[in-house]
């Protein structure tokens, strides 16, 4: 990419990544080479660099002006020019705007957003930040969020700030591990934030460097051609990973994740020794999720907690369930046993089992399809995994619904 100054006529020469599209609609970000993490630190240079009129790397003077230089693409069409105001939105000024300090300037403008991919939320003007993001990311009204596949996500308070919106702007800087049992919501909170913009893996007892990261597969010629994994897609694509539950993974596996979560960003294939190291594109981020109640898993190892700072804990709202929809014996059984895990756990004592959304919502298509209580009592109460809480399950669950007994689902003789 050259910068072209109108006054002098001087090219600046600098390199970025991205597709023609991502140029044109002004979702490309100029790095340095080697490349960086740290698109802020390049914009920063160059305004030091291009917008000191002395050409030093100080300032030495209170007043600088600031001129939108000429952008140019040089590609497959030889010569495409850009709006620098479309492209840079928030760095492009008005010819003429006085600042005390061009570098602190770039900084400032770059810093607004701690979205690398979104860039401003509003500009006065060229193309809306919502026009440049890189995928469609899902609506929100008042009824929630809506999901690719027409389900809504009804969100959730994290400090203030609905936690779809907590994870858009951790995008790209900082790693997110989500905690909670299956079926409270860890994988459709993602879902609710990235839309199409998400990859995902299931983490399971079998799952392979390879499969996560790419592997040769047999063509039809009788040769073998190379397929990216999903990690490798989302770092090459700038979307991002979701690796759910990750500690049941084999910790192998788990631990290629160590040198990409880190300031190095980069990912070996150790089966293509004849290619470089892949490159986090803007955009890339990494989300993992796990359970510590369930059976089957491991505890996170600490270098993985290090690289992933932020966590969640991801528990039912059982006043969201209400408002879903869900059956006023399903919420009133699941504050109940939420009530006791609660107390059960400040006593120094062991979690209780308690129904997540998922399912609430499998009991409630019990009830939906008209098979009465007793089936969907004995649906919720086989969705238990704990064993020790069988039976004050099977109790809360039966006087919830009035009955005297709880039995399993079985096939009885023939009618």
């Amino acid at each position: 990419m050259t910068f072209i100054d109108p006054y002098t006529g001087d090219p600046h020469v600098v390199s970025a990544f991205g597709s023609n599209a991502q140029f044109e609609d002004a979702t490309l970000i100029l790095r340095d080479e080697p490349p960086t993490r740290n698109p802020q630190r390049v914009f920063a240079e160059l305004f030091q660099h291009y917008y000191i009129p002395d050409g030093s790397t100080t300032v030495s003077t209170s007043e600088h002006v600031l001129r939108p230089p000429q952008v140019c693409f040089y590609g497959a069409d030889d010569t495409l020019p850009v709006n620098p105001r479309s492209l840079f939105a928030m760095l492009a000024t008005t010819s003429g705007t006085v600042v005390d300090d061009p570098l602190a300037a770039a900084d400032q403008a770059l810093t607004i957003s701690n979205d690398p991919v979104r860039g401003a939320t509003t500009t006065s003007f060229g193309t809306p930040a919502d026009a440049r993001a890189l995928m469609p990311i899902p609506a929100e009204d008042a009824d929630g969020v809506l999901l690719p596949d027409g389900r809504r996500y009804w969100p959730r308070s994290i400090a203030g700030m609905p936690d779809y919106l907590v994870l858009r702007k951790l995008r790209g800087v900082m790693n997110i591990r989500l905690k909670g049992l299956p079926g409270a919501g860890k994988t459709t909170l993602p879902a609710a934030a990235f839309g199409s913009d998400l990859i995902t893996i299931q983490g399971h007892g079998d799952l392979t460097v390879s499969a996560l990261a790419g592997h040769y597969q047999p063509h039809p010629d009788g040769s073998f051609i190379w397929c990216d994994g999903p990690l490798t897609r989302a770092m090459k694509e700038g979307k991002v990973l979701l690796f759910d539950e990750v500690n049941r993974a084999p910790s192998e596996t788990i631990a290629a994740l160590l040198s990409i979560a880190d300031s190095r960003g980069q990912l070996v294939l150790d089966d293509r020794p004849d290619q470089p190291p892949v490159i986090a594109s803007p955009g890339f981020g990494l989300i993992i999720t796990y359970n510590e109640e369930g059976q089957g898993v491991r505890p996170l190892d600490d270098a993985i907690k290090r690289r992933f700072p932020f966590e969640i804990t991801v528990e039912t709202d059982y006043t969201i369930a209400e408002a879903a929809g869900i059956d006023g014996r399903l919420v009133k059984i699941g504050r109940n046993l939420l009530e006791r895990h609660v107390n059960s756990m400040a006593d120094g004592g062991f979690p209780v089992w308690r129904p997540q959304m998922a399912d609430l919502l499998a009991t409630q298509q019990i009830l939906d399809a008209g098979l009465g209580a007793e089936m969907a009592a004995a649906t919720l109460t086989a969705a238990c995994t704990n064993v020790d809480d069988f039976e004050v399950v099977t109790d809360v669950v039966a006087r919830a619904f009035g009955l005297s007994d709880i039995r399993p689902l079985q096939l009885g003789s023939a009618l």
